[in-house]
Order: C-alpha cells, then sequence, then structure tokens
C-alpha cells in the first residue's frame, strides 16, 4: 500500500539546517549530538502527528511506517539526506477502504498505559489481563512455537528480519551522532 497510496511524507529529524544557520550567523557551532537528535526527534514526531490530525480533519486516513529507520544508508541516498538528517518515520496518507476499521486489533485499556505521576511496574495478574484480548485470537498453531501471545509478539518483533535490519541500521546512523564518526565534510568554523 505504501507504493500506491496518494501521498507518502517522510519526516526527518534534521539538526543540519541548525548547524549550517549557526555558521551562517558566525557561530563556532559543536557538531550535533545525541541530546540534539533526541529534541529532533521529538519535534519531529510532533509535526508527523499534526499531520495525522490535519489529515483525519479532511476524512484522510493514515499509516505511520517506522521502517523507514531499515536501510540507512540506501534511504540516505535515495533522499540526498545530508549528514544531521535522520529520517525517523514514514507516514502513508489516503483513504481507508469500506470497513477498515472493524480489522483493527483492539488496543490495550488505559489501565495498563497510563500511569499517575509516576511509573507503575505491572503485576503478572495485570499483563493476563493486559493481553486477553489479544490471547483470543492467538493459536498454539504459530509460527514461532510459542506458548502466548506475547511470546509470539516478541519473536516476531525481535526474530523478524526487519527488525534485524532496523538495529543494524540505527547503530550506523548513531556513530555519527554520539562523535565516534568524525566527518570532516562538516567545518567546524566558518
Amino acid at each position: 500500500f505504501i507504493a500506491t497510496a496518494p501521498m507518502v511524507l517522510v519526516f526527518c529529524a534534521d539538526c543540519k539546517k541548525w548547524y549550517d544557520a549557526y555558521l551562517e550567523a558566525g557561530c563556532s557551532p559543536r557538531k550535533p549530538g545525541v541530546g540534539d537528535l533526541m529534541l529532533a526527534v521529538t519535534d519531529t514526531a510532533i509535526a508527523a502527528q499534526n499531520a495525522v490530525v490535519a489529515a483525519q480533519s479532511f476524512g484522510i486516513g493514515s499509516c505511520y511506517i517506522g521502517d523507514i529507520m531499515e536501510n540507512y544508508e540506501f534511504h540516505r541516498e535515495l533522499f540526498d539526506l545530508p549528514d544531521w538528517a535522520f529520517p525517523i518515520g514514514m507516514l502513508c496518507l489516503g483513504y481507508y477502504r469500506e470497513n477498515h476499521l472493524k480489522k483493527l486489533r483492539p488496543r490495550f485499556e488505559q489501565q495498563y498505559i497510563v500511569f499517575d505521576e509516576k511509573y507503575r511496574h505491572l503485576s503478572a495478574d495485570e499483563y493476563e489481563q493486559m493481553f486477553a484480548e489479544q490471547a483470543k485470537s492467538f493459536s498454539l498453531q504459530n509460527p514461532y512455537h510459542a506458548d502466548n501471545y506475547a511470546q509470539a509478539f516478541y519473536a516476531r518483533k525481535t526474530g523478524a528480519a526487519f527488525s534485524k535490519e532496523m538495529a543494524r541500521s540505527a547503530r550506523v546512523a548513531m556513530k555519527q551522532w554520539d562523535g565516534r564518526l568524525l566527518n570532516p565534510s562538516l567545518p567546524e568554523k566558518k
């Protein structure tokens, strides 16, 4: 559905523009670090979510594709991304098929994901209750040979090729942000 979506947006955490703006203004900026990336990722996620809300107000559906972080080198070249710009999400926009919302998996109840004032660890019983709806559709005849839904979900998320590639890509990209990869193409001073 990505290839056939009427519109696909890629949202990038971009510290390169600020770095360049500082140089243009006569500053002697330090290279962006992990903290800069974390803040840029937060801002970028907010912008993406605002696009979702705006689209929804026009009856346009959306789907986030986090896998844009996979194959970092390929996407960096494809979009001609400079150093200090990192793709954090792809957003497909279009119109839902009829009955689409009926096919969505049930979400967890708020009591398991929203906490008041401080983080609350869940008990074994609470985890069982939290996964109760998903467990209804779980079959012991599964490709992961899991004993329960959480085990199958874990195996699918961590054992899949896309998950391994995303972890590899993120490690490659993070070398730049934590200073282990010094890039001579970025000037220190103007």
